[in-house]
């Protein structure tokens, strides 16, 4: 997700991300924080990583924090600390994405969350647009924007899943909302690269006032406020 957000533009190779340095990579930081341990994600390495971007002073430059990955619990049935570690982050002033998830749970709507991205007080939660423009099931009472999730091409490193070589570089083409989460991400990066002042309520508010409205008018919990549309802000 890495390239979405930064891969490196205006050089001939490969492909470029939203918030990318156009030449001078020193214009741009991204801080790659695991969290995952020898089986699968683990909560606490991610809480651990969102408290080190929030009170560690060598992190003090980290402005948005992109979540890739969730869980699937009841509405009320989360660990107490994964939500404090996002609260808590989000008070210091980090900007908080993470995908909302892309399968049904087998809940209702109004029961079933993925979490991190359920914690909307704090997170904005990213679905993915479906190639036709619609938004595939799940939906999610959450979910705050949707971004275009399909034929995204970007940055890969390693191996296990197919990839292909354009111009030297090692590419890949996800989907869902993991892909999603960081096409808003990278867009919350731009607008502070533009502007320094803007803070975490800023940036929501700008992201979500520029969404194009798609399905039911107003905020719905198919498209949530709507598709991300950064071109509108001005």
């Amino acid at each position: 997700m890495c390239g979405v957000i930064a891969a490196g533009g205006n050089n001939g190779v490969g492909v470029a991300g939203i918030a990318r340095p156009d030449i001078d990579e020193s214009e741009a930081m991204l801080v790659v924080f695991k969290t995952e341990d020898a089986c699968n994600t683990s909560s606490q390495l991610a809480n651990s990583g969102m408290a080190l971007f929030a009170n560690d002073s060598d992190y003090s430059d980290i402005g948005v924090v992109n979540e890739s990955w969730g869980t699937y619990v009841s509405k009320w049935d989360y660990d107490p600390a994964d939500r404090d570690a996002r609260r808590n982050a989000y008070v210091k002033g980090l900007f908080l994405v993470a995908a909302a998830g892309n399968d049904p749970c087998g809940w209702s709507v109004d029961s079933c969350f993925a979490y991190p991205a359920g914690f909307n007080n704090f997170v904005t939660a990213v679905s993915a647009l479906a190639q036709d423009g619609t938004n595939p099931e799940p939906a999610f009472a959450y979910t705050g924007l949707v971004a275009a999730a399909n034929n995204i091409v970007t940055t890969w490193i390693g191996s296990g899943e197919s990839h292909d070589d354009y111009m030297g570089v090692d590419t890949f083409t996800p989907c869902g909302t993991s892909v999603a989460a960081p096409l808003v991400s990278g867009a919350a990066a731009m607008l502070l690269g533009a502007n320094s002042i803007l803070t975490n309520d800023d940036l929501r508010a700008v992201l979500l006032n520029t969404a194009e409205d798609l399905g039911a008018s107003g905020r719905d919990h198919v498209f949530g406020h709507g598709q991300l549309r950064l071109n509108r802000f001005a």
